[in-house]
């Protein structure tokens, strides 16, 4: 919650939408006036259609709302990005909602869960790929310049693996 200098009340959050066939989470932005009535209303959700999280609100001296949180990253079903939404109730702003998003690595990987083959996936070159199963024990391991790479899993028992790249992990699991 944050509040302007004339009172004005500005929550943030997040909403469950519900479409025809799924449901996902979006970002959610209210602005009450002192008075407590409604003024209006935001919901937003990545172009995407992942998932948003808003987790913090402030309100500059220009009543300028900033909402941050996070994304979703494509095909993963991880949070994968940081978001920074502006809202500008002014006539002279440049355009009402600007984001900001990207500014931390990706690393997924699909499809999840694997029978044959998945790939992993970033924004940025994966170093070693290090993959373990659910004992520790090194089953995989290459090292890749790409920032793409599939990786053949079809000789490997059913179960839960650790893939480790970029000093991250996800969790696979193989059918």
């Amino acid at each position: 919650m944050a509040i302007d200098g004339n009172a004005n009340i500005y929550i943030t959050g997040i909403v469950a939408v519900a479409t025809c066939s799924w449901c996902y989470q979006a970002a959610f932005t209210l602005k009450y006036d002192a008075a407590g009535i409604q003024q209006w209303v935001d919901v937003y959700s990545n172009p995407n259609g992942h998932g948003d999280a808003a987790m913090a609100i402030a309100v500059n001296n220009n009543n300028e709302v900033f909402v941050a949180g996070e994304t979703m990253a494509p095909n993963s079903g991880l949070a994968g990005n940081y978001s920074l939404i502006k809202y500008c109730q002014s006539s002279n702003c440049s355009s009402n909602i600007d984001e900001i998003k990207n500014t931390k690595t990706e690393l997924e990987l699909f499809p999840n869960p694997a029978t044959g083959c998945f790939t992993l996936n970033s924004n940025e070159e994966l170093g070693s790929i290090i993959m373990r199963n659910c004992i520790g024990e090194i089953v995989y391991q290459t090292r890749s310049k790409n920032t793409q790479e599939q990786i053949d899993i079809s000789k490997l028992p059913a179960g839960v693996y650790m893939i480790q790249a970029q000093n991250k992990y996800v969790k696979l699991i193989k059918e």
